[in-house]
């Protein structure tokens, strides 16, 4: 959400690249941006056992809008040749250190 407020330009039709599922209200803020993609790594079991209703929500709103969803699971990400920039004690850095070491 503060990615698209302090925006400098405007995002019609722009790939948004997210950590997590984006809740219904961001999806909301989304689709009023025009962005025409967006893209995540799938949610853990975890995660989903407790936002499996928002998120169902957030891809119908999608659906409706006609927003192109993305999921990639963490598995299919070439960490050493995505050019990802992982920092010591980073968010990254926790979600992705078991494939860092390959």
């Amino acid at each position: 959400e503060n990615a698209m407020i302090f925006a400098k330009r405007d995002l019609t039709d722009c790939t948004v690249f997210v950590t997590h599922p984006p809740c219904p209200r961001c999806a909301s803020k989304l689709i009023q941006e025009e962005v025409k993609r967006v893209v995540y790594i799938a949610p853990s079991d975890d995660f989903l056992s407790r936002w499996a209703d928002d998120l169902a929500l957030s891809s119908e709103m999608y659906r409706e809008a006609g927003i192109e969803v993305t999921v990639y699971e963490i598995a299919q990400i070439d960490i050493e040749n995505a050019g990802i920039t992982v920092a010591p004690g980073g968010f990254f850095r926790a979600v992705l250190s078991r494939f860092l070491d390959r």
